[in-house]
């Protein structure tokens, strides 16, 4: 098993408050004076004094303390959008580092946070079935455990180098257009505004700066699992209108910070979850039961 702790990708771009809120969450976790933090700052779309201000007093902020053991700071001087960076970003931290943690910058995280992702990383580093982890839960009420299913998020999460690099190399077109049985399948489990944006993104009657899309459905279509957390570990702060992809809409989750991370993972925690998610169709909810590999 792994011990070195896994390093962390904060992607930042013009939100100070977002991001303070974000940094002092993570610099609480009982793990933040072993880990090694990344910030990709993007740069500006525009040529905008206000934006160009916002940007700096993130960088600022950024370099003010010491969130972490160590900060590196990896600025763009041009503007590469959200998936872009993520992308390049995740990309080299994984072929340097095996895997990473990734962090946008409006996810506060609980203190326990950085305990469960390493704890599952190392847990499930070299599972092929695995593919990442999720610190995301959309439940208010606690799980009596961890889960394998097979959805990712976006909304904190890591991965290894393996599978990232292969999601790199897939020629989403060309399998798009080939595996058709599998594109009306794509909207189960949870699925169907993932697979209507994707649907929208291949025949062109959409442009949108996303990554997580593509993230989804190369996972669906490699029969791909991930860890999905008995509590959620993170709170998204971004739907204010302020984030890209975001609409406003209250999405506040008040965070568990005083209940510890458990190891324990269940089938019974996957039953409960999908039977509870009204998001998900009856037979969506035992394929998702009969599938899982735990």
């Amino acid at each position: 098993m792994l011990t070195k702790q896994a390093p962390i990708a904060l992607f930042v771009y013009n939100r100070p408050e977002h991001t303070q809120k974000t940094l002092e969450s993570l610099s609480a976790n009982e793990m933040a004076t072993e880990s090694h933090l990344y910030v990709f700052s993007d740069g500006p779309k525009t040529d905008s004094d206000e934006e160009k201000q916002k940007i700096q007093a993130v960088r600022k902020l950024v370099t003010i303390r010491q969130w972490c053991a160590q900060v590196t700071l990896i600025e763009s001087h041009s503007n590469k959008g959200l998936a872009q960076s993520i992308k390049t970003g995740v990309s080299q931290i994984v072929a340097k580092e095996g895997r990473v943690i990734v962090l946008e910058d409006d996810i506060v995280t609980s203190p326990f946070f950085l305990i469960y992702m390493n704890y599952w990383l190392d847990k499930h580093q070299g599972n092929s079935k695995i593919f990442g982890v999720n610190a995301y839960l959309d439940q208010k009420k606690k799980l009596p455990g961890s889960f394998l299913m097979k959805r990712p998020s976006s909304w904190g999460w890591a991965t290894w180098q393996e599978p990232w690099e292969r999601f790199m190399a897939f020629d989403i077109e060309s399998q798009y257009t080939k595996q058709k049985q599998a594109n009306e399948s794509f909207s189960l489990f949870g699925l169907s505004s993932r697979a209507k944006l994707l649907s929208d993104l291949m025949s062109k009657k959409l442009e949108k700066d996303v990554w997580a899309v593509y993230w989804s459905y190369f996972s669906y279509i490699n029969n791909a699992f991930f860890v999905w957390p008995e509590k959620s570990y993170v709170s998204n702060i971004g739907f204010d209108g302020s984030g890209t992809n975001c609409d406003i809409r209250d999405t506040s989750q008040q965070l568990d910070t005083t209940s510890k991370f458990s190891k324990k993972q269940t089938k019974i925690a996957l039953l409960l979850y999908t039977f509870r998610c009204s998001k998900i169709g009856f037979l969506a909810r035992l394929k998702l039961f009969k599938y899982n590999v735990s």
